[in-house]
């Protein structure tokens, strides 16, 4: 809010608004938004790992939890696919910013940050879970390089093969940041 007292940018002033809005809200008050959803997820991992000097080393199931908001945002006629994109690579990149990509590795975890996040698999009642954000999710991390956090892909023989191929496709491309989970043989282990 003190920022956007004294910017001019009406791009600036539009983004300073938005944030001021939700800082005001969330994560006090439930998410109402896809913008809103995501940004419960980034201050939920960044400041309980600032406070307690160890966060949670996932961020869970986002193209499950954030389906129906994304969903509820697009079917309002607030949110296009192509704003999504936006916010998932805003997202994505804020985390794998604090990465130095150019660090020579000396020890084993040097490169390890363990900070993940899981799609696809199935829902609850074993449906098989691959959606618009799987995608989007998918794609963002692609297209923009990210290594941090890296993606856990669960899989099983009932997954769509539009899923199976798209999950392989970061690491034909050269992206080794993909993990893969057998549903088949995790679920009954579990």
């Amino acid at each position: 809010a003190a920022m956007l007292a004294e910017e001019t940018d009406p791009a600036v002033r539009a983004n300073l608004t938005r944030i001021a809005e939700t800082a005001r809200r969330v994560p006090w008050e439930k998410p109402e938004s896809f913008y809103e959803a995501l940004n419960t997820y980034a201050f939920l991992r960044k400041t309980l790992g600032t406070l307690e000097g160890a966060g949670p080393n996932t961020f869970g199931r986002l193209d499950m939890d954030l389906y129906p908001f994304y969903r509820a945002d697009v079917d309002r006629g607030i949110l296009t696919e192509t704003e999504a994109r936006d916010l998932i690579a805003a997202f994505l990149i804020a985390f794998d910013s604090r990465y130095n990509h150019n660090m020579a590795m000396v020890g084993y975890a040097d490169h390890e940050l363990e900070n993940t996040y899981v799609i696809g698999g199935c829902h609850p009642d074993g449906t098989p879970l691959y959606n618009d954000l799987t995608r989007l999710f998918l794609s963002v991390t692609r297209e923009e390089k990210i290594i941090f956090p890296k993606i856990k892909c669960r899989y099983s023989a009932n997954s769509p093969q539009a899923y199976l191929d798209e999950i392989d496709r970061a690491v034909l491309h050269g992206t080794s940041t993909v993990l893969y989970q057998n549903d088949d043989a995790v679920i009954p282990a579990l």
